[in-house]
């Protein structure tokens, strides 16, 4: 999952970087260094900033899309590695000894007597 919003989140900045880029280009002189350095910081400043908001925005998207999907739709989804986490964890769970617990204390009045 967080590679698609990852993907989500890259496509969104880059298509802003270029937008942003290409309209803070002087029309009239095109390859002015200035102007294009400008152009450039700018774009990758703002770009960067709507990388970590599309990052957020899709994170919360698709978690509460998800959510609603069934285990074994997200399992292909996923491609199956929730599956392989829940069967790991499975296998390597520990299950608790049964412990016999005595009280002492009445075992040992019950000698006494």
């Amino acid at each position: 999952m967080i590679l698609w919003i990852k993907r989500c989140a890259r496509i969104v900045a880059m298509l802003c970087f270029f937008v942003i880029f290409f309209m803070g280009l002087d029309p009239h002189d095109l390859f002015n260094p200035d102007i294009v350095l400008i152009s450039f910081i700018k774009a990758f400043g703002l770009s960067m900033l709507i990388w970590i908001g599309a990052f957020i925005l899709a994170d919360i998207l698709f978690k509460g899309i998800i959510e609603d999907i069934e285990l074994k739709t997200i399992d292909i989804l996923d491609e199956g590695l929730s599956q392989r986490l829940r069967e790991q964890k499975k296998s390597m769970s520990i299950e608790p000894a049964e412990v016999q617990v005595t009280d002492e204390s009445t075992s040992s009045t019950q000698e006494s007597s």
